[in-house]
């Protein structure tokens, strides 16, 4: 999935995370999710990923300095 500036606005633009996390009982996790994987996708480019795809996903969090968990969201988003 490619994401541009139309994809960031577009990023639940009614949704009020504070409000949403302190009025109501609605689980954000779904947002966060989302949000993290834009700003990997901005970060870790699919040239990253392929020059170093002999790589574990533990070796690319620490070469990278992401956790872990970022790197496999990342790498499940790779377009080949």
């Amino acid at each position: 999935m490619s994401y541009n500036y139309t994809n960031l606005q577009n990023l639940n633009k009614k949704a009020n995370a504070i409000f949403m996390d302190t009025r109501t009982g609605f689980n954000t996790n779904k947002y966060e999710k989302q949000v993290d994987a834009f700003a990997m996708n901005l970060l870790v480019g699919d040239d990253i990923l392929l020059e170093y795809r002999d790589h574990t996903t533990e070796q690319l969090s620490r070469l990278l300095g992401y956790e872990k968990r970022l790197i496999e969201l990342r790498l499940n988003q790779l377009v080949t």
